[in-house]
């Protein structure tokens, strides 16, 4: 596992660290996207950006959280994936009824095209979802990621 990660944030990973930061999860969230990102930064593996993130991190209306987030992203993401028609393609088949919204069926198409091992989101809906259609690429909570990154550490 930890030979080849190309590591995928879906923006719920990248505004994050601007929730209630009174709840026990999201602080143990928070932590484990900083250190799947050192992680990454660290070993030298790639974290995809993609056009799908800016557009949704441009929606938000809050400025200042806009910008903060836009940020993040920026000083996280190595290299950034384009949108193609092959891409158009996969996400409108995961949009089956029962299968993955919009913007989390053009996260996981990007992701798989852009061959990422681990997609990071915070969203169980996501992960479950992404589950039951197979989707190619791994979508995890990043908590559960670093559980298995060490495990293979270990190993």
């Amino acid at each position: 596992m930890a030979e080849n990660i190309i590591l995928y944030l879906d923006t719920c990973c990248y505004g994050r660290p601007l929730d209630d930061l009174g709840d026990t999860k999201v602080r143990l969230e928070v932590s484990a996207i900083a250190a799947a990102i050192n992680i990454c930064r660290d070993e030298g593996f790639p974290i995809i950006g993609s056009p799908m993130l800016e557009l949704e991190i441009n929606e938000i209306k809050d400025l200042i959280i806009r910008q903060n987030i836009m940020q993040y992203y920026r000083s996280t993401a190595t290299e950034k994936t384009p949108l193609t028609d092959n891409i158009e393609r996969r996400a409108k088949e995961l949009q089956v009824p029962g299968g993955l919204r919009r913007k989390d069926a053009y996260h996981a198409a990007l992701a798989e095209s852009a061959g990422v091992t681990y997609l990071l989101t915070t969203d169980p809906k996501f992960v479950n979802a992404a589950a039951r259609l197979g989707v190619k690429t791994k979508v995890i909570n990043p908590i559960n990621f670093l559980q298995e990154y060490y495990k293979c550490l270990q190993q």
